[in-house]
């Protein structure tokens, strides 16, 4: 998973390639989000060796405009594979919390919420929920490359006038949506709501179990997706506030100076 990260991040290309350990008929959830990732990666490094080229003829044209159909024909295959995912490793929405049950009224009591307005998810484990939010983290990636290269196709015309760019920004705003509402399950925020859902019968037993104390190991694998989503363009001004404050905790409270470390490296 590291060298997932590091691929993703730094716009390095893959040591093995892409390919190595394809295998169409054994793939699980996360071999096959990492698989994408890592040809995410691949065309992360070719879309930026392609665009740092001054020339504008028409071969070199072309040769952008393909990049960006390989770009969009991967987004699409990652997204058709999303909802191909089996029920039994889906997720679930648990809740939806408002302003005023988090009480976020400033940015203050913003970064400190537990929850971010909005939809709280449940998934079968925290494994499962780290295949998604790489796959969503790819789809962010895919995006800003797509951002890019119509930015440059475009100009001088304002890139955020083409339709490309307001498909991307609705395809954004859902995934980083998403990915937020996964980070109360990483962080056991589901586990310390009892008496908020003792009253339904298909929530009881996932919610009421025994509390255990807060892990590690699930907030540490929602870190990379916590600072990739804190720095895409994306990502609103209340969301970021959000995400620094979860990265804070996790650092602070958890005691996993990753969180710091990786986010100030993305």
């Amino acid at each position: 998973m590291s060298q997932i990260s590091r691929t993703l991040s730094a716009g390095m290309a893959p040591p093995g390639g892409a390919d190595w350990w394809e295998d169409a008929e054994n793939a699980s959830l996360i071999s096959t989000c990492q698989q994408f990732a890592l040809k995410t990666g691949e065309l992360r490094v070719r879309t930026s060796a392609l665009l740092a080229q001054s020339r504008r003829d028409p071969n070199h044209m072309e040769l952008v405009a393909d990049m960006a159909k390989q770009v969009q024909e991967l987004d699409h295959r990652v997204a058709a594979w999303l909802m191909s995912v089996p029920p039994a490793f889906r997720f679930r929405t648990l809740c939806w919390v408002d302003e005023d049950i988090a009480d976020v009224r400033s940015f203050d009591r913003l970064s400190e919420a537990e929850v971010f307005p909005g939809r709280v998810d449940i998934y079968p484990d925290f494994v499962t929920a780290g295949a998604w939010n790489t796959a969503r983290v790819t789809r962010l990636i895919l995006a800003s490359l797509t951002i890019r290269i119509t930015a440059w196709l475009r100009a001088p015309v304002d890139y955020r006038t083409t339709v490309e760019y307001a498909m991307v920004k609705q395809i954004c705003e859902g995934t980083i949506s998403e990915a937020i509402a996964s980070v109360p399950y990483h962080l056991g925020w589901h586990t310390r709501q009892r008496d908020l859902f003792q009253q339904n019968p298909g929530l009881s037993g996932f919610v009421c179990g025994e509390e255990a104390p807060s892990k590690a190991l699930p907030a540490y694998m929602v870190v990379w997706t916590l600072a990739c989503l804190r720095n895409h363009d994306m990502t609103n001004e209340d969301q970021r506030t959000w995400v620094n404050g979860r990265l804070k905790f996790i650092e602070e409270k958890m005691g996993i100076k990753y969180a710091r470390i990786i986010a100030r490296a993305c």
